[in-house]
Protein backbone atom coordinates (compact mmCIF):
# COMPACT_ATOMS: atom_id res chain seq x y z
CA UNK A 1 0.00 0.00 0.00
CA UNK A 2 1.33 3.36 -0.99
CA UNK A 3 0.39 6.49 0.97
CA UNK A 4 0.00 9.42 -1.38
CA UNK A 5 -1.08 12.19 0.99
CA UNK A 6 -2.22 12.84 4.55
CA UNK A 7 -5.57 14.62 4.78
CA UNK A 8 -7.36 16.21 7.71
CA UNK A 9 -10.23 14.41 9.39
CA UNK A 10 -12.44 17.35 8.34
CA UNK A 11 -11.50 16.71 4.71
CA UNK A 12 -12.25 12.98 5.11
CA UNK A 13 -15.69 13.82 6.56
CA UNK A 14 -16.32 16.34 3.80
CA UNK A 15 -15.56 13.70 1.14
CA UNK A 16 -17.82 11.21 2.93
CA UNK A 17 -20.72 13.68 3.09
CA UNK A 18 -20.34 14.71 -0.56
CA UNK A 19 -20.47 11.11 -1.74
CA UNK A 20 -23.33 10.13 0.57
CA UNK A 21 -25.80 12.88 -0.24
CA UNK A 22 -24.88 15.04 2.79
CA UNK A 23 -26.77 12.62 5.03
CA UNK A 24 -25.56 12.74 8.63
CA UNK A 25 -27.10 9.44 9.67
CA UNK A 26 -25.75 6.53 11.73
CA UNK A 27 -23.01 5.67 9.21
CA UNK A 28 -21.74 9.25 9.26
CA UNK A 29 -21.69 9.26 13.07
CA UNK A 30 -19.81 5.95 13.06
CA UNK A 31 -17.24 7.32 10.60
CA UNK A 32 -16.87 10.48 12.69
CA UNK A 33 -16.21 8.40 15.86
CA UNK A 34 -13.54 6.40 14.04
CA UNK A 35 -11.83 9.57 12.80
CA UNK A 36 -11.93 11.06 16.29
CA UNK A 37 -10.30 7.96 17.81
CA UNK A 38 -7.54 7.51 15.22
CA UNK A 39 -7.28 11.17 14.21
CA UNK A 40 -5.25 10.58 11.03
CA UNK A 41 -6.46 9.96 7.50
CA UNK A 42 -4.48 9.30 4.35
CA UNK A 43 -5.14 8.93 0.67
CA UNK A 44 -3.63 5.58 -0.33
CA UNK A 45 -3.23 3.45 -3.41
CA UNK A 46 -3.87 -0.28 -3.23
CA UNK A 47 -2.75 -2.99 -5.58
CA UNK A 48 -5.22 -5.69 -6.61
CA UNK A 49 -4.03 -8.17 -3.96
CA UNK A 50 -4.44 -5.58 -1.18
CA UNK A 51 -7.87 -4.70 -2.55
CA UNK A 52 -9.02 -8.32 -2.61
CA UNK A 53 -7.84 -8.83 0.98
CA UNK A 54 -9.86 -6.02 2.57
CA UNK A 55 -11.67 -7.51 5.57
CA UNK A 56 -15.40 -7.00 5.27
CA UNK A 57 -17.83 -6.17 8.05
CA UNK A 58 -21.22 -7.75 8.57
CA UNK A 59 -23.87 -6.19 6.38
CA UNK A 60 -27.32 -4.96 7.25
CA UNK A 61 -28.97 -5.57 3.94
CA UNK A 62 -29.84 -2.08 2.82
CA UNK A 63 -32.50 -1.39 5.35
CA UNK A 64 -30.98 1.89 6.41
CA UNK A 65 -34.33 3.57 7.16
CA UNK A 66 -34.89 1.01 9.91
CA UNK A 67 -31.36 1.11 11.33
CA UNK A 68 -32.53 1.42 14.92
CA UNK A 69 -35.44 -0.98 14.50
CA UNK A 70 -33.56 -4.25 15.04
CA UNK A 71 -36.75 -6.27 14.57
CA UNK A 72 -36.99 -7.17 10.90
CA UNK A 73 -33.46 -6.21 9.90
CA UNK A 74 -31.70 -8.78 7.79
CA UNK A 75 -28.12 -9.20 8.88
CA UNK A 76 -25.84 -11.03 6.50
CA UNK A 77 -22.81 -12.53 8.18
CA UNK A 78 -20.09 -11.29 5.87
CA UNK A 79 -17.89 -10.20 8.76
CA UNK A 80 -14.32 -11.39 8.56
CA UNK A 81 -14.53 -12.47 4.92
CA UNK A 82 -11.97 -11.07 2.55
CA UNK A 83 -13.47 -9.02 -0.28
CA UNK A 84 -12.64 -11.65 -2.92
CA UNK A 85 -14.45 -14.34 -0.87
CA UNK A 86 -17.45 -12.10 -0.26
CA UNK A 87 -17.89 -11.32 -3.95
CA UNK A 88 -17.56 -15.01 -4.76
CA UNK A 89 -20.23 -15.81 -2.15
CA UNK A 90 -22.62 -13.20 -3.57
CA UNK A 91 -22.09 -14.15 -7.21
CA UNK A 92 -22.43 -17.87 -6.55
CA UNK A 93 -25.83 -17.28 -4.91
CA UNK A 94 -28.11 -17.03 -7.95
CA UNK A 95 -30.98 -16.03 -5.64
CA UNK A 96 -29.13 -13.01 -4.21
CA UNK A 97 -30.64 -10.42 -6.62
CA UNK A 98 -34.16 -11.72 -5.92
CA UNK A 99 -33.68 -12.30 -2.20
CA UNK A 100 -32.00 -8.93 -1.59
CA UNK A 101 -33.27 -6.67 -4.41
CA UNK A 102 -32.45 -3.37 -2.66
CA UNK A 103 -28.87 -4.45 -2.00
CA UNK A 104 -28.45 -5.81 -5.54
CA UNK A 105 -29.87 -2.58 -6.99
CA UNK A 106 -27.32 -0.56 -5.00
CA UNK A 107 -24.53 -2.74 -6.43
CA UNK A 108 -25.89 -2.19 -9.96
CA UNK A 109 -26.06 1.59 -9.38
CA UNK A 110 -22.47 1.61 -8.10
CA UNK A 111 -21.31 -0.32 -11.16
CA UNK A 112 -22.75 2.43 -13.38
CA UNK A 113 -21.29 5.19 -11.21
CA UNK A 114 -17.83 3.56 -11.28
CA UNK A 115 -17.97 3.38 -15.07
CA UNK A 116 -18.86 7.09 -15.13
CA UNK A 117 -16.00 7.84 -12.72
CA UNK A 118 -18.29 9.33 -10.07
CA UNK A 119 -18.73 8.31 -6.43
CA UNK A 120 -15.12 7.32 -6.30
CA UNK A 121 -14.07 6.98 -2.64
CA UNK A 122 -13.84 3.93 -0.41
CA UNK A 123 -13.00 4.40 3.26
CA UNK A 124 -10.93 1.89 5.22
CA UNK A 125 -9.43 1.60 8.67
CA UNK A 126 -6.29 -0.27 9.68
CA UNK A 127 -7.29 -2.65 12.44
CA UNK A 128 -10.89 -3.33 13.49
CA UNK A 129 -12.66 -0.15 14.60
CA UNK A 130 -13.17 -0.15 18.34
CA UNK A 131 -16.13 2.21 18.27
CA UNK A 132 -19.47 0.53 18.81
CA UNK A 133 -21.07 -0.60 15.58
CA UNK A 134 -23.03 -3.81 15.15
CA UNK A 135 -21.39 -4.42 11.76
CA UNK A 136 -18.11 -5.38 13.47
CA UNK A 137 -19.53 -7.80 16.06
CA UNK A 138 -17.53 -11.01 16.14
CA UNK A 139 -14.66 -9.77 13.99
CA UNK A 140 -11.14 -10.32 15.25
CA UNK A 141 -8.97 -7.26 15.65
CA UNK A 142 -6.02 -7.94 13.40
CA UNK A 143 -4.02 -4.72 13.43
CA UNK A 144 -2.45 -5.13 9.99
CA UNK A 145 -5.76 -5.88 8.22
CA UNK A 146 -7.67 -3.24 6.32
CA UNK A 147 -11.34 -3.14 7.37
CA UNK A 148 -14.08 -1.49 5.33
CA UNK A 149 -15.75 1.58 6.84
CA UNK A 150 -17.71 2.94 3.89
CA UNK A 151 -18.23 1.87 0.30
CA UNK A 152 -19.66 -1.66 0.66
CA UNK A 153 -21.65 -1.70 -2.58
CA UNK A 154 -19.01 0.33 -4.42
CA UNK A 155 -16.28 -2.13 -3.44
CA UNK A 156 -18.34 -5.11 -4.58
CA UNK A 157 -19.19 -3.34 -7.84
CA UNK A 158 -15.50 -2.61 -8.35
CA UNK A 159 -14.56 -6.29 -8.14
CA UNK A 160 -17.51 -7.38 -10.31
CA UNK A 161 -16.75 -4.87 -13.08
CA UNK A 162 -12.98 -5.47 -12.93
CA UNK A 163 -12.61 -1.85 -14.02
CA UNK A 164 -10.74 0.41 -11.64
CA UNK A 165 -11.47 4.05 -12.47
CA UNK A 166 -8.51 6.38 -12.73
CA UNK A 167 -9.89 8.67 -10.07
CA UNK A 168 -10.76 6.00 -7.50
CA UNK A 169 -9.59 7.08 -4.05
CA UNK A 170 -9.07 5.11 -0.90
CA UNK A 171 -9.07 6.92 2.40
CA UNK A 172 -7.26 5.03 5.15
CA UNK A 173 -7.85 5.95 8.76
CA UNK A 174 -5.21 4.83 11.23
Amino acid sequence: METTKQISKEKALSIYLKENGNIKGPDYKHYKRILKKYNKAYLVELNIKELENITMSNHFLCNCKNFFNIKGIIWENFGGLKLKDLVSKILSNKQYPKKYPICWNKIEIQKKLLLKNTKNTISLVQGKPSSFNLSYIGLKNIKENLYLIDGFHRLIALVITQKIPNNLRFILVK
